[in-house]
């Protein structure tokens, strides 16, 4: 629908400003007879979500702003190609009406929706256009020509109720760096099985006496791919993978894939640092530590951050159940602890490094996804 609605502005004859942004359009038209500009600015669902009213009033103005000098009448519209009329309403309403109206266009219902306040359109070509398009749109999809925009994540939101049932469609996680970690840990498991493990974590475990007082700080980073057994890196992967997948998919979809991994590697080596120096206070500066769990920690305090700054990313449908975080935190460390207290032994859990871990992981994500919104509204402007 998206690229139909552009291509038959331009059959109308439509003159178009490149706003360099996939999810906007702008097209104008002047009448000579009536001096009347008539600007159509196509918003996708993905770039509505991505606004407020303010912004959005922001936008209006600049565009008020770049038509200023065609005179004499100038009257704004935007299409929102969505299926969520309310949310457009909300970013539409108490604006000035006479100069700026909106229509919503749903290809999902095939609907066209026209704002209750809208005075008589200046085109009057654009609602039976509009209408021939969805019928045209809600054709070639049911025969498989095209993809539905709702299915196109340049166009739409995340959104598992707008999209089919579908793992593959829901989701399309891009998670390369996850699995990669994911296989390396596991290799590394491997080869500790063939040396041994416990002489493989003494030469790649992080203690404050091997870091620092001998000087091998390197150790910081392998202690973060070095796991105590089978049952360490089982659950350590099961995590990564689960969380992992959706913060690299939000950070993919947003252009900042390497920020992912440089979150995780930061939030692993940092949280190794802290703990470490957490021994060290404590008289155990000699004990060496193993473990992707800072790290991971660190993913789930960015998605904790994440699933704040964006209430949709609250459904679990999106691929991480609330429960799933809950669960991980009390097999990581409600059981250990609770183990070693009926057992009367040590407890093994490296506290110091969740905790780090997470702080870290959630502090960083808040700096790179305020960054990623900054970027997106120079873009999008």
């Amino acid at each position: 629908m998206w690229d139909a609605m552009k291509q038959r502005f331009e059959e109308r004859h439509m003159n178009r400003i490149d706003l360099h942004n996939p999810g906007m359009c702008l097209y104008y038209q002047k009448n000579p007879e009536t001096m009347l500009t008539t600007v159509l600015w196509m918003v996708s669902d993905r770039e509505m979500h991505r606004m407020n009213r303010l912004q959005y009033q922001e936008y209006l103005m600049a565009l008020q702003n770049q038509f200023r000098e065609r005179p004499p009448y100038l009257r704004i519209m935007t299409l929102f190609l969505t299926g969520e009329s309310d949310f457009a309403y909300s970013l539409a309403k108490e604006w000035d009406l006479a100069l700026c109206g909106y229509w919503v266009v749903d290809p999902k219902k095939g609907s066209v929706i026209v704002d209750p306040y809208q005075q008589m359109c200046p085109l009057p070509w654009l609602g039976s256009d509009l209408r021939e398009l969805l019928d045209e749109d809600k054709a070639k999809c049911m025969a498989g020509i095209i993809v539905p925009d709702w299915q196109n994540e340049t166009l739409w939101g995340i959104d598992p109720d707008v999209v089919e049932n579908s793992y593959a469609v829901k989701h399309k996680l891009a998670m390369h760096i996850t699995i990669a970690l994911v296989v390396i840990n596991v290799i590394l498991m491997l080869f500790s099985f063939i040396i041994g493990v416990d002489e493989v974590a003494e030469a790649g475990g992080a203690s404050w006496h091997d870091c620092v007082e001998r000087g091998q700080f390197y150790r910081y980073f392998t202690a973060i791919f070095l796991h105590a057994g089978i049952d360490h890196i089982l659950g350590n992967m099961l995590a990564l993978f689960a969380f992992g997948s959706v913060v690299e998919d939000y950070m993919s979809r947003n252009r900042n894939k390497l920020q992912y991994l440089i979150l995780y590697m930061i939030a692993g080596f940092g949280s190794a640092v802290i703990a470490s120096i957490w021994r060290l206070i404590m008289g155990d500066a000699e004990l060496i530590s193993v473990g992707a769990s800072g790290a991971i920690f660190g993913l789930i305090g960015a998605l904790a951050v994440l699933m704040y700054r964006h209430p949709k990313m609250r459904k679990s449908g999106l691929g991480v159940p609330i429960w799933a975080i809950f669960a991980y935190l009390a097999y990581s460390i409600l059981y250990p602890l609770v183990l070693s207290w009926i057992l009367n032994t040590e407890q093994m859990i490296d506290l110091a490094a969740h905790v780090s871990g997470f702080i870290l992981g959630a502090v960083l994500f808040y700096i790179m996804d305020k960054k990623i919104a900054e970027d997106d509204k120079t873009v999008s402007a």
